[in-house]
């Protein structure tokens, strides 16, 4: 991906999911949503569901016509797509989040980065492991290990292991990396926004029932700026799986996932402006300086490895 126009589009829809770090941690003050992981997937069903219809509401007037599949067999990919990129995926992220510590949540949500990096070199014949590819992986994933420095030298229990909690996430990585295949197969024959338009839509509502069957737990949208919030949090999920959806039909999935380590870099840095008793420190810009020599490694031109 050597175009520059594509990659500060990419990173425009990562900035977007960084924005929903801060979003999210705001919008749970606000509504007091506590620990209880049901009222999560409750609030994360709503917003991706809203997010849904907002993407097929602009397909409908951006092409004057109706946002319907053509085929049974769309409906089918659709469906499935739906339930692995936002049901499973992110019911998994909720409940293992839940079960660990936020240091580790963040290295290990980059999971998924790795396994598409990797596999992509099986999968497709133009997108091949090479040396910059490499060192870029492994430049950007110590960015994100800068950013939490302060958190890994105080973590405990760092290297322990449970299916409850870091195994959920690693299995929410896997969901993430078979969607991003999946989804570059299915943008040959859907359009990218109908696709993600009608995916969000039906992957939101099946969290939205699992949210309502084991909340424990009421929303609560008395501050004038919950809704807002939720809103906005609906539009930047909407803006940003459209862009990537439209980027994956026609780049590397492997150099489109590396860029994706930007996005807790973004969260950090958003967080530190936006939230109170948040920082930027020495640790963050030296996290952002790595993640994106990590990002030009990958995508400056270089000589690929033997396989």
């Amino acid at each position: 991906m050597r175009n520059k126009p594509t990659i500060i589009i990419a990173l425009f829809a990562c900035l977007l999911w960084g924005s929903a770090f801060p979003t999210l941690k705001t919008m749970y003050n606000l509504m007091e949503v506590g620990s209880d992981y049901g009222i999560k997937m409750l609030l994360a069903g709503i917003r991706f569901a809203m997010a849904g219809a907002f993407i097929l509401i602009y397909y409908s007037i951006r092409f004057r016509k109706a946002p319907i599949l053509k085929t049974t067999k769309n409906w089918q990919q659709v469906a499935i797509l739906g339930l692995l990129q936002t049901s499973f995926m992110y019911a998994f992220y909720y409940i293992g989040i839940y079960s660990t510590t936020g240091v580790k949540a963040s290295i290990l949500s980059q999971a998924s980065i790795f396994l598409v990096v990797i596999l992509s070199h099986f999968v497709y014949h133009d997108d091949k492991m090479h040396l910059g590819k490499a060192l870029g992986l492994c430049v950007g994933f110590l960015g994100i290990l800068i950013v939490n420095f302060n958190n890994l030298s105080s973590a405990s229990g760092l290297f322990s292991f449970s299916w409850m909690g870091e195994g959920l996430l690693l299995i929410s990585g896997i969901f993430s990396t078979i969607s991003t295949f999946y989804v570059k197969k299915l943008a040959k024959g859907i359009p990218p926004i109908l696709l993600n338009g009608w995916q969000i839509l039906l992957g939101g509502s099946v969290l939205m029932g699992a949210g309502v069957l084991t909340a424990k737990e009421t929303l609560n949208f008395s501050h004038p700026l919950a809704l807002p919030l939720l809103i906005y949090s609906a539009l930047l999920s909407s803006g940003a799986f459209t862009i990537w959806y439209i980027l994956l039909q026609n780049n590397k999935a492997s150099e489109l996932a590396m860029i994706r380590f930007s996005i807790p870099v973004f969260g950090s840095v958003l967080s530190a402006v936006l939230l109170p008793g948040e920082s930027i420190t020495i640790y963050i810009l030296l996290g952002l300086v790595f993640v994106t020599s990590g990002i030009y490694l990958c995508n400056r031109p270089t000589s690929r490895l033997k396989t």
